[in-house]
């Protein structure tokens, strides 16, 4: 129970972190053909990374505050109403401008190296669930009842989350964003 419930979480999670097939249907839904022929030719020529559009919310000195829609894949779905899944959630980014300027409520494409996204994945999500697994199936074959394994394995990463928790700052320099005007 406790196996199959993880695993369709960190299914939904990897479906979430879709973002160019979400790019690319809501400019077919929201925009015209032309606007979405550009972005796909776009994320196509550019494969070393991932991209979002967003919008400049407030500017402060050298950063800006830049707002993404995220949806999960089946957010476009015509069947979210009868369904529990389906997420959209908005996310806010304080980036450095670079010294170039920005207005508030201009359209900016924010930009990832597709590794270091990858690695975010792994860290977040495929780590996590590795280390569940492994202690799960551990104690398991060792004889612990299946509900004590499972939740030893949920506990299992809490020190696991701490210690992401406590060097968040040293992730804050490895992942790093990029702005650019549309």
């Amino acid at each position: 129970m406790v196996l199959s419930y993880t695993l369709i979480l960190f299914i939904q999670r990897i479906n979430s972190s879709l973002s160019l097939l979400n790019m690319i249907c809501n400019n077919i839904k929201e925009r015209n053909m032309n606007n979405f022929v550009a972005d796909f030719n776009y994320a196509m020529s550019n494969q070393a990374t991932i991209d979002h559009i967003g919008w400049v919310d407030s500017i402060s000195g050298q950063s800006a505050t830049i707002k993404i829609n995220s949806q999960s894949a089946c957010a476009s779905c015509h069947a979210k109403g009868a369904c529990s899944a389906a997420d959209q959630e908005e996310k806010t980014l304080v980036l450095p401008t670079e010294g170039r300027p920005f207005l508030v409520g201009e359209q900016v494409r924010v930009h990832i190296a597709r590794k270091l996204g990858l690695k975010a994945v792994a860290v977040g999500y495929l780590y996590p669930f590795l280390l569940l697994m492994i202690v799960l199936i551990s104690l398991t074959s060792f004889g612990l009842p299946e509900l004590q394994a499972g939740l030893f394995a949920l506990l299992s990463l809490f020190p696991y989350y701490l210690v992401i928790f406590l060097l968040k700052d040293r992730l804050n320099r490895n992942f790093t964003f990029k702005l650019e005007k549309i």
